[in-house]
């Protein structure tokens, strides 16, 4: 009976050594996958400000709407949500690096 308990306890340990392994390997995947969707906020939030850098600045666009017309590239940037998005995108980028801890 002794021997059947150190067998149990040892089948246990290696379970458990098992198990450990595994969430050791899925929490590096997971803290990646982490650094690139904040790399990918940050880039995002970039690009969305480039674009709304050029809000207010008279330009005109020609063709948007395939008709040859010029149009105020605002109203392109007003209809793609251009400000809200960008708004939207630094907070979330913030909230992320809030949970995740520091600024990557």
């Amino acid at each position: 009976m002794k021997r059947d308990l150190k067998t149990d306890l040892e089948a246990i340990r290696y379970e458990l050594y098992e198990i450990a392994e595994h969430a050791i390997e899925r929490a590096l995947k997971a803290e990646a996958l982490n650094r690139e969707l904040v790399e990918a906020l940050k880039r995002a939030h970039e690009y969305i400000g480039g674009i709304n850098s050029f809000y207010g600045l008279g330009l005109q666009v020609y063709g948007w709407h395939l008709n040859g017309a010029p149009e105020p590239f605002d109203n392109f940037i007003d209809s793609n949500g251009g400000c809200e998005a960008e708004e939207f995108v630094g907070r979330v980028l913030t909230k992320t690096k809030e949970v995740l801890g520091g600024d990557e």
